[in-house]
């Protein structure tokens, strides 16, 4: 699943996780410019929140495994 911040708008490719499942912190860090993980459980559910900004953007692409 994956999701994408652009200019203050979010996209998603799924209907089950969206940027609210994104611990604010996790959020906060790549928006900042520094890529980040974090392991988040959605529904009882465990996954990997991997986050990376994009380069010359205030956007950021979030990546979520289960």
């Amino acid at each position: 699943m994956s999701l994408l911040a652009d200019d203050g708008e979010w996209s998603t490719t799924s209907l089950r996780i969206g940027r609210d499942d994104l611990p604010e912190r996790l959020r906060a860090e790549v928006l900042a410019g520094d890529p980040s993980r974090q392991r988040i459980t959605v529904e009882g559910r465990p996954y990997l929140a991997v986050g990376v900004p994009l380069a010359g953007l205030d956007d950021a692409y979030f990546e979520v495994f289960p």
